[in-house]
Parts: structure tokens; C-alpha cells; sequence
């Protein structure tokens, strides 16, 4: 199971090393390759000095030969020491700059003094427990009486090293405004979690240097605090199902990150799936409606009517096209699936060019622009979700018959997103129904002209830009929506 957990170390390395090429994946690379120097030196150590239950030996170890072929190996102590302290520099170095590099702190001196201080106390650690080295000062008097008290404050400074580089990978974690990114560095957060785990476990809780007797005498005292074949089993299988779900992580997030922070940013995103069956849907019913505008055409051509049914079969006229245009505009807007996103420096602009849709309505539209930030869209799908949104307030207020109904959008910051808020004054919608109004043909007015489309399209277009979209309603008195999306940067 111990080299089982290498073996996957390895194969991760060397994915993260061949598909992504970049220098989060080589810095993850170093910590996992660092790792397998530090768990296969204490394998051999664990082997050559005995001591293991059976229990625990089979979880460890694959077979008895495998073991043998170990505890015969011709390696010095001095040779593992070497080994040992190689993979635990190289995990600390690592470390330091894949924190550095994910948390990418502000200012070229930060990150050039974090680099540095990295590189310098994993090159530190290497020299001052080199065997050459330790053999010198190991023998002073100072040393023999302090030797517990000088390890533990080794074994702390392994620690707060370890607990600085995860702080500064939670505060990237913190700033991070973009909700798929997030979910991905989440990963990324358990990734580092993992390793760090088993580096202390193996490195930390472990004998500081092993090429002196002190070494090996902790070994024989210390080193089987986890004495139950269980525990190490459920350490073990984590450990290797988390390094496997961390590493896919890096690799998405790290294909990402290249562009963010990039002018001309596009991302390709895609609505879902089940479209099909909308598309099929609307273009049914489109198909239909065209049959009904070519016989309302020739009735009228054909049969003598007074005005009063003149005045009717415009009305029905009039309908059938409106019917039609809507069916049309979402036929288009889901047959259409593909989102690019790039930066839009201003957001408002796509919601006026929402409003300049809006043809054929007395109701008032108010738009606010108390602040704004670029963010990443597609200025066509976006629009167009705004349009059915200020659409749907528009029927509202009309069925009301509140002629003096308006709605007001609203643009504002709110935390790490840019809030869209379009507010009506029309009839409101029950709370029960409240969580339904984004289902597919769902719709809580009675107009002819809903057909329960719009909101699916708006929510698919929303989470395609990383956001989400909520409402609140009153009956009587209106309803507000609210499309949240994340900030690409401040402008």
C-alpha cells in the first residue's frame, strides 16, 4: 500500500509534467517527487530495522519479497540520510513556490524575497542535517544536553513553514471571483492539504536525521505511533484518492489561469444539454405559427368583414406575429448554444443595448449605474437573457394595467460580483411558485405570449458566466431579480 501511494505520486507527476507544461504543475511536481524521496526512505528505514507487527507490514508493504529485496539492498544509513533530507528540501522548496505562484502576491520584490527565502531555507536544511555536517556539531556538549529540545524546534519550524505557504494559498482562495475557478482551487486546496499531511506524518513527526544512533533510536521509540493496521489503511486510501481528485484539479485550474488577468480572454462554454428538447419545442411551435399567420392572411383576403371584425382579425394579426417573434428570438437564442466569453470592460453597455430591444411598450425603464467592472461575457447571449428578463417585467406590468408601472435596473458591486437588478411593479408572483419560475415551460402569467422559455434561457446563460440568478416577489406589488456575476478585475 506505501508504494502503492508512490506509484500514484509518480503517475500524477508525470500528467501534470507531460499535459501541462506550466510552472504550477512543475512546482506540484517537485512536492509530489519530494514526497516519494521522503515515504521510500523510511520504507527502506521501516524495513531494514524491523520491528513492524505483520498487520501493519502487509498494509505497508506489497509482499514478503518485496521486503526482502529491501532489507538486503546495500545502502548506508548515511546514504538514506542523504535520500531523506534531499526529498524533504526538495517538498519545502516546492512548496514555496508553487504557494507563490498560485497566490501570486503583489509587487516583483514579495515574490522575488518569498522565492528566495524558500530556496534558501530548503537549501539551509539540506546543509545543517548533511551527515558530514551533522557528525560536527552532533558530539558537542551543548547539542547532547539540548539535542530533544533542538529537534522539536526543528520539527516547529517544519510546521510554521508548512502553515505559511497554506495560509497564502487560502487568501488566493479568498480572492478568487470567478465560481469555477473557485470550485477547482478547492481541489487544489485539498491537493496541498494531502501532501502536507503525509509530509508531516513521514518528515515532520518523523526522526530529523537517521545517519547518527540518536536517529535510529528514535526510530525504534517513536516511529510506529500510528500502531493500528486500520489507521495507516484509511491514511493510506485518502491520501491516494485525494492526491488523484487534487491533481485533476491543477491541471483545469492551471489551463485557466493562463488567460486570467489577460486582456482578450475567451472562454468557450456551452449550454446545456438538454436544449435539444427546447429547440425541437420551439420549432414546432414556430412552424405552427407560420401556418396560422398564412390563414389569418387569406381570411382576410377572402371573407367581407365589417370593422368590428376587421378590428378583431388585426388584433388576432398583431398577436400571431408577436407570438411569432418571441418563438423566433428563442428558437435562435438556444439552437445558438455556444458562449465565447471576453472581457467587457463596461457591463452596462450590454444591458442598454438589452433595453434598446425593448419596441412597442409605454412602460418606463429606468437604468442605474451606481458601479461597474469589467467582467467576462458573451455581449450577444447576455443581452439577450437582459431583453427576456425586461421582457418579462414588462408583460407583468402591462397585465397589471398599472399604467404608470416602471422597472428599474440597477448595476452595483456587491462583495466579488457585479449584481444585476431588475425590479418591476408589476403583479408579482406567488412565493410558492417563486422556485419553479426558472423550469422549463413553467410560467406564472396568463398572457398567450409566455411560454415558460425566457427564465431557462436566462439561468443557462447566467451560469455559463459563472453567476447564479435569484428572485424575490411580492403579489400585488412586483418582482425583483437579481443576476449576479463574477468581476474579471476592478477597472
Amino acid at each position: 500500500m506505501l508504494f502503492l501511494v508512490i506509484g500514484i505520486l509518480l503517475v500524477t507527476m508525470t500528467v501534470l509534467l507531460v499535459i501541462e507544461r506550466g510552472r504550477l504543475s512543475l512546482w506540484a511536481a517537485g512536492m509530489h517527487m519530494g514526497l516519494v524521496f521522503v515515504i521510500l526512505a523510511y520504507a527502506v528505514i521501516w524495513i531494514k530495522n524491523g520491528g513492524i507487527s505483520r498487520e501493519i507490514s502487509y498494509v505497508l508493504y506489497f509482499t514478503d519479497g518485496m521486503k526482502r529485496e529491501i532489507q538486503y539492498y546495500p545502502i548506508s544509513y548515511g546514504g538514506l540520510s542523504k535520500f531523506l533530507l534531499f526529498g524533504k528540501s526538495l517538498f519545502l522548496c516546492s512548496m514555496m513556490l508553487l504557494s507563490v505562484n498560485l497566490s501570486d502576491p503583489s509587487g516583483r520584490l514579495k515574490r522575488v524575497i518569498l522565492t528566495a527565502a524558500g530556496i534558501g531555507a530548503s537549501l539551509i536544511n539540506y546543509a545543517a542535517l548533511h551527515p558530514a555536517v551533522y557528525e560536527i556539531y552532533c558530539v558537542r556538549p551543548f547539542f547532547k544536553e539540548n539535542q530533544a529540545s533542538i529537534f522539536a524546534s526543528v520539527r516547529l519550524m517544519y510546521g510554521g513553514y508548512l502553515v505559511f505557504c497554506l495560509l497564502m494559498i487560502a487568501g488566493k482562495y479568498r480572492t478568487i471571483k470567478i465560481n469555477w475557478l473557485r470550485k477547482q482551487f478547492r481541489y487544489i486546496n485539498i491537493l496541498t492539504l494531502t501532501l502536507s499531511a503525509l509530509f508531516v506524518i513521514f518528515a515532520v513527526l518523523g526522526p530529523i536525521q537517521v545517519s547518527h544512533f540518536t536517529g535510529s533510536h528514535y526510530i525504534y521509540s517513536n516511529f510506529l505511533y500510528f500502531n493500528s493496521q486500520w489507521i495507516w489503511l484509511g491514511i493510506l486510501l485518502s491520501s491516494m484518492v485525494l492526491i488523484i481528485i487534487g491533481a485533476w484539479a491543477l491541471w483545469n485550474y492551471s489551463r485557466l489561469a493562463k488567460k486570467i488577468g489577460r486582456p482578450g480572454i475567451a472562454i468557450d462554454k456551452k449550454l446545456k444539454d438538454h436544449n435539444a428538447g427546447v429547440k425541437m419545442y420551439t420549432h414546432g411551435m414556430k412552424n405552427e405559427l407560420l401556418v396560422l399567420r398564412a390563414m389569418l392572411r387569406d381570411f382576410k383576403e377572402e371573407v367581407a368583414l365589417d370593422e368590428s371584425g376587421k378590428e378583431k382579425l388585426e388584433a388576432m394579426t398583431a398577436v400571431s406575429e408577436a407570438m411569432l417573434l418571441r418563438m423566433d428570438d428563442l428558437y435562435h437564442s438556444f439552437k445558438n448554444n455556444a458562449m465565447v466569453l471576453e472581457e467587457v470592460s463596461r457591463p452596462s453597455e450590454i444591458m442598454k443595448a438589452a433595453v434598446l430591444k425593448v419596441t412597442n411598450s409605454s412602460v418606463k425603464i429606468v437604468l442605474e449605474v451606481w458601479e461597474e467592472y469589467p467582467i467576462l461575457a458573451d455581449s450577444h447571449h447576455l443581452s439577450e437573457a437582459f431583453y427576456n428578463l425586461l421582457k418579462n417585467s414588462i408583460d407583468s406590468i402591462e397585465q397589471k394595467g398599472d399604467e404608470k408601472g416602471t422597472v428599474r435596473v440597477q448595476l452595483y458591486i456587491q462583495g466579488q460580483n457585479q449584481i444585476f437588478e431588475v425590479s418591476d411593479t408589476g403583479e408579482g408572483i406567488e412565493e410558492k411558485n417563486l422556485s419553479r419560475i426558472f423550469e422549463p415551460f413553467y410560467s406564472s402569467k396568463n398572457s398567450k405570449k409566455s411560454w415558460g422559455l425566457g427564465l431557462l434561457y436566462v439561468d443557462q446563460v447566467v451560469r455559463g458566466h459563472f453567476g447564479e440568478v435569484s428572485a424575490e416577489s411580492t403579489v400585488g406589488e412586483g418582482t425583483r431579480i437579481y443576476v449576479s456575476i463574477p468581476w474579471y478585475r476592478k477597472g
